[in-house]
C-alpha cells in the first residue's frame, strides 16, 4: 500500500494545478418580471363615477401629501388602462381613497376585497 500512496503523490503535483478565475465569463443574466394590470371596463366606469361630478379644476390628494390635478389624473388612468404597473395602480388607489367617502366607497370596497379584484383588472407579467 505504501507504494500506491507514493504513486498517487507523484501523479498529482499541486504546482501543475492551474486555478483560473471566472472574470472572463459573462455575468449571468436574470430576467426581472414586472407585474402590470389591464383595467376592466367596470373599473373605468366606476372610476368615472368617482370623478365624474367633480369640478374640472379639482386637485386630488393622497395621505402622503401628493397632489394631482384631476384632469391629469384622469388622463393618466385613461392612457394606462391597458398596461399599468402595480406600483402606479397603488398610487392611483391612494388618490381615490382620498376622495369623498360617497364617491370612493363603491370602487374602494371592491379594491379592498381581494376576491373581487379580478372584476377590476387582470394581472400580467412583462420583461
Amino acid at each position: 500500500m505504501a507504494k500506491d500512496k507514493k504513486d498517487l503523490k507523484n501523479t498529482i503535483d499541486p504546482k501543475q494545478i492551474v486555478m483560473d478565475d471566472d472574470s472572463d465569463m459573462p455575468k449571468p443574466e436574470t430576467k426581472v418580471y414586472k407585474k402590470y394590470l389591464k383595467v376592466s371596463d367596470k373599473f373605468m366606469r366606476m372610476f368615472g363615477q368617482c370623478v365624474g361630478q367633480m369640478p374640472y379644476d379639482t386637485v386630488v390628494r393622497n395621505k402622503e401629501g401628493g397632489t394631482y390635478r384631476l384632469i391629469d389624473f384622469v388622463r393618466f388612468i385613461e392612457q394606462h388602462k391597458d398596461k399599468m404597473s402595480v406600483d402606479d395602480m397603488n398610487v392611483a388607489i391612494s388618490y381615490i381613497a382620498g376622495m369623498d367617502f360617497s364617491r370612493a366607497r363603491p370602487l374602494m370596497e371592491i379594491i379592498e376585497n381581494k376576491e373581487r379584484q379580478p372584476e377590476l383588472w387582470t394581472v400580467f407579467e412583462d420583461l
